[in-house]
């Protein structure tokens, strides 16, 4: 039994997932995960879309949006532990989507909910990215360089991100600019990008010494249009997004 199971009496639906976790880990993460690691730059679609099968891939969502729920962080930590006691890059991997999701929970309109995120509770889910990591830009994420500037209809970004996981097989990007530079957190906007979008160019995927199950690239962001409609919250308000 877990650690966790021993200091935290579970409820029935914790024990279930963890079981349904432990499982999949075992049956199949374990037996592929030295393949995985190995193949390195490839992104491993089968078992995304076997955890997919499952749930396991959206049960951090809203119910109303198609997801399990189970939004409190402690069953999260749950299913992580399990998930990544097969492998912690596929563990990582299956619950990925949480970090794109949220900011789009958390700042985005219903309708923006829906566009976005009601699609990864699908039975064949896309993948969600996080872009705010830049050459410079690490732990001091307030300092960001990434400009959006305003036009008419939007916005033009302009910029680089690095290190961004499951940049290439994601479909989606909350990327985050400053429409203000020079003045930290207070001009940072989060915007959507989706993968097609005319002026982001995505580079080609980051060899690594661990976690290869997820694919880490640059995004390149050339006179990239975004419409009004692909900001989250209002301008400002994305780091706390």
């Amino acid at each position: 039994m877990s650690v966790s199971a021993d200091l935290v009496e579970l409820s029935a639906e914790q024990r279930a997932i963890q079981a349904l976790c432990r499982e999949f880990a075992e049956r199949e993460i374990r037996p592929i995960s030295l393949a995985v690691d190995e193949a390195d730059t490839e992104m491993p679609w089968d078992i995304w879309y076997q955890a997919a099968a499952l749930g396991l891939t959206s049960f951090m969502l809203p119910a109303s949006l198609g997801g399990g729920g189970m939004e409190d962080s402690f069953t999260q930590a749950l299913v992580q532990e399990e998930l990544c006691w097969g492998c912690s890059g596929i563990g990582n991997l299956i619950t990925s989507n949480g970090f794109f999701a949220e900011p789009v929970l958390k700042l985005g309109t219903d309708e923006q909910a829906r566009r976005w995120v009601e699609p990864l509770a699908g039975e064949r889910p896309p993948l969600g990215a996080l872009a705010s990591t830049e050459p410079g830009v690490g732990s001091d994420a307030a300092a960001m360089t990434t400009t959006a500037t305003r036009v008419e209809g939007g916005y033009v970004l302009r910029g680089q991100k690095s290190w961004v996981s499951s940049a290439g097989p994601a479909e989606y990007y909350v990327v985050f600019a400053t429409v203000a530079p020079g003045t930290r957190s207070k001009g940072i906007t989060a915007f959507v990008l989706e993968k097609s979008d005319s002026g982001l160019t995505i580079g080609p995927p980051i060899k690594k010494m661990g976690q290869r199950a997820i694919l880490n690239a640059e995004l390149f962001l050339e006179d990239c249009f975004v419409a009004e409609d692909r900001r989250l919250g209002k301008e400002g308000e994305g780091f706390r997004g």
